[in-house]
């Protein structure tokens, strides 16, 4: 039978704070070395910052450069008189005309030609956007047979050329279709066809009291220069040819004659 020897207590506490101690300067080494190595990757990120810092260097740009602001205070300019021409144009007043913006003599001809067609293009669409179609067709028809001899001149040289003088085509088809079809407006609200009444029904034909006419009417009826083309519940539509054309425009009942 084996027989082990007894330990004293303080001796047995003494060998318990010996290994506490261990363990505790184990623990320091390793959260030690861990923090080491964190403040390594630290400063290793550091350095990389700073590397990827200097690897770029910019160039002065040349003394004898262009300025691209050169025209700036005419641009200021242009718009102060863009800004009053509108304002007097919602007050009555006349309109003035948009001043054109110079040219910067530095460019060379391709340039001059790309800025010349581009601030026919601003001006073009701020007359659009006002609404005068008349402006606008003014404007196109004085400059467009210099954009075209300038697009045909340098169109292996120019790129934009080409696109400027479609976009300008392409004001000018509109803006001539809004002037016509404010004209034919303007024709047949003249013709006051004003709605009294009207006899609807769904399953059989259905009649429109016009003021001024001596009986009701039918679709397909002729009325002054119109074609009455449907009579809806409170809505006549008619067809009103106007320059060899068909607009259509509607009427209500007891209508002002603003409501087409």
């Amino acid at each position: 039978m084996k027989t082990f020897a007894r330990i004293p207590a303080a001796t047995a506490f003494l060998y318990l704070v010996l290994a506490w101690c261990g363990a505790s300067c184990a623990l320091a080494a390793a959260e030690g070395e861990q923090g080491s190595a964190v403040k390594d990757d630290a400063d290793a990120a550091a350095a990389r910052r700073a590397e990827q810092a200097t690897r770029y260097r910019f160039a002065n740009p040349p003394d004898d450069r262009r300025d691209v602001f050169y025209d700036l205070v005419e641009v200021l300019q242009a718009e102060l008189t863009l800004a009053r021409a509108a304002e007097e144009q919602e007050e009555g007043g006349p309109v003035a005309e948009t001043p054109e913006i110079p040219v910067d003599p530095g460019l060379n001809a391709i340039e001059q030609a790309e800025q010349e067609a581009r601030n026919l293009v601003s001006r073009i669409q701020t007359y659009f956007n006002e609404e005068q179609w008349e402006q606008v067709l003014r404007e196109i028809d004085r400059k467009i047979d210099e954009v075209e001899r300038n697009a045909s001149r340098y169109r292996e040289q120019s790129k934009l050329l080409p696109v400027l003088l479609q976009r300008i085509r392409n004001y000018r088809v509109q803006a001539e279709e809004k002037k016509i079809y404010e004209e034919a407006r303007a024709q047949f609200l003249a013709l006051e066809l004003d709605v009294d009444g009207i006899i609807w029904a769904a399953d059989q034909e259905s009649l429109v009291i016009i003021h001024g006419q001596p009986k009701a009417l039918g679709v397909d009826e002729r009325v002054k220069s119109c074609v009455i083309t449907n009579i809806d519940v409170n809505r006549v539509d008619f067809m009103f040819p106007y320059r060899q054309r068909k607009f259509h425009f509607q009427r209500y009942i007891g209508s002002d004659g603003e409501d087409n």
